[in-house]
């Protein structure tokens, strides 16, 4: 796939995932409406929508229909969750920014108070808008009851996914742990201490740093992606396979480094022969080794996308 082509492909899956996102925006007014209005202007203020991309995209991948109402819940779901940690993340007792993608921050414009109901608001009615989907499903006339049972496990199952992954076992427990690093930091610069070695002589810091871009970086990404297959009904092994590939790509360095490497490799896949992935080994490929031997040329360009979107747009989560 050609620059200009990945570019345009790229600019209308983010104008669909917008669209979407706007569909479930609170509404305004009321005597809570500064907290609504201010909630809208995080979402609105940009962004490449990229968790929302990759779910969708996985969810066709793993053969998921078209026009599921689940889908597009969840997809506007984790784009709240990703807003309300930059909200949160902007605030003065954090990362005290004043802008975002050339943009006041919501703190900034709404005040410190306002700000954190803001990120607040959003976290919560992002389970809102989620749950909404089981509420639906339940509704719906018209389906066999077994179909029905089948659809409200998924979302169930999906919802657990979006919770842990967004918690204090995913993003939550990222964000915490940078922070305590970076008091950590703070109050050792002033002391004039150093890094403290582990036995193996390698900084502790390190282990703690992939564990801040596993949690805090990779775990929203994973949700989507691991949201997006389990919606469309992939098997529990497959999400599995899924779920590992962020973790090799969390780190923003670790991706620019291996970009151009795996897009050789995704290029060189585009043969459907079975040599080829035979001679391809390593942990990225976990996720897609079962697609590549079963699924048709179709497929090897999805496959190409997903790694195009990762890598190209991922730059700055």
């Amino acid at each position: 796939m050609e620059t200009l082509v990945f570019e345009q492909e790229l600019k209308e899956r983010t104008r669909l995932a917008e669209e979407v996102l706007k569909k479930y925006l609170p509404a305004e007014g009321g005597p809570q409406g500064r907290l609504t209005e201010a909630m809208n202007y995080s979402l609105l203020a940009g962004g490449k929508r990229l968790r929302p991309v990759l779910m969708r995209e996985i969810y066709e991948m793993c053969g998921g229909q078209e026009e599921d109402p689940a889908l597009e819940a969840f997809m506007a779901a984790i784009e709240m969750i990703h807003t309300y940690s930059l909200v949160h993340d902007d605030l003065p007792a954090m990362d005290n920014d004043c802008y975002r993608r050339g943009k006041k921050t919501t703190w900034y414009v709404y005040g410190d108070a306002m700000g954190i109901l803001a990120g607040d608001g959003l976290l919560n009615y992002a389970f809102e808008t989620a749950a909404g989907a089981l509420t639906r499903c339940c509704q719906e006339e018209g389906i066999p009851e077994g179909e029905r049972i089948a659809g409200l496990k998924r979302i169930s199952e999906a919802l657990s996914v979006l919770a842990r992954k967004a918690g204090i076992y995913g993003m939550i427990g990222g964000q915490a742990v940078d922070i305590m690093d970076s008091e950590n930091q703070t109050a050792g610069a002033e002391n004039g201490n150093q890094a403290p070695e582990d036995k193996g002589g390698e900084p502790q810091e390190l282990e703690r740093l992939l564990f801040i871009h596993e949690h805090k970086t990779a775990a929203l990404i994973q949700a989507a992606m691991m949201i997006g297959a389990i919606l469309a009904g992939a098997a529990p092994q497959k999400v599995r396979e899924i779920e590992k590939w962020p973790i090799t790509s969390a780190s923003p360095f670790r991706f620019r480094m291996m970009s151009w490497t795996w897009w050789a490799i995704v290029r060189s896949l585009e043969s459907p022969s079975a040599a080829t992935h035979r001679t391809i080994r390593g942990p990225m490929w976990l996720s897609w080794g079962w697609i590549g031997r079963r699924r048709t040329w179709r497929h090897s360009l999805r496959k190409q996308w997903i790694f195009w979107t990762a890598f190209r747009a991922g730059m700055n989560f």
